[in-house]
């Protein structure tokens, strides 16, 4: 490779790593927005029950109806999110094995359980920490859908 052409992949390597972490960081920034909307409906729902006000039927839909409009725009801007950072990681790992790096591979690798040395020392991740951040976030919505069709329910139920 030509000097020009390894500075070139030096310069986009790094603008894929600044683009992952910018898109990590954005994922979680939508992630923790929807957290708090959807806790803003159930605080809104709660209170309807709580006080038990009594709603006409097709209005006790909007609330569990709008919640479960949200959590699907909540999956889709996380997944949207997600295959962008994966896409700008894939970009960084081509570029790495051009500049003959393995940072990305090896981190790849201990997301995976498997042991990666660093310097004298051997690391692994184990136990519940292997469970990776986007599972987590699917694990975390969820729920929410499953109390949304609850809370209809007991709407519902409590007319």
């Amino acid at each position: 490779m030509s000097d020009e052409g390894l500075e070139n992949a030096r310069i986009g390597y790094r603008a894929a790593i600044d683009l992952t972490h910018t898109s990590g960081s954005q994922n979680w920034s939508r992630f923790n927005s929807m957290l708090v909307a959807n806790s803003v409906f159930f605080a809104v729902i709660g209170q309807v029950l709580a006080d038990h006000i009594s709603i006409d039927w097709p209005w006790q839909l909007v609330f569990p109806g709008a919640g479960l409009v949200l959590c699907v725009s909540w999956v889709a801007a996380v997944e949207r999110g997600l295959v962008y950072q994966d896409y700008y990681v894939a970009k960084a790992r081509e570029l790495e094995a051009r500049l003959g790096l393995d940072v990305i591979q090896q981190g790849d690798a201990l997301s995976r359980g498997r042991g990666v040395p660093v310097g004298e020392d051997y690391l692994r991740i184990v136990g519940v920490a292997r469970i990776r951040a986007r599972h987590t976030m699917r694990m975390v919505i969820l729920p929410f859908v499953l109390l949304y069709v609850l809370s209809a329910i007991a709407l519902w139920w409590h007319r």
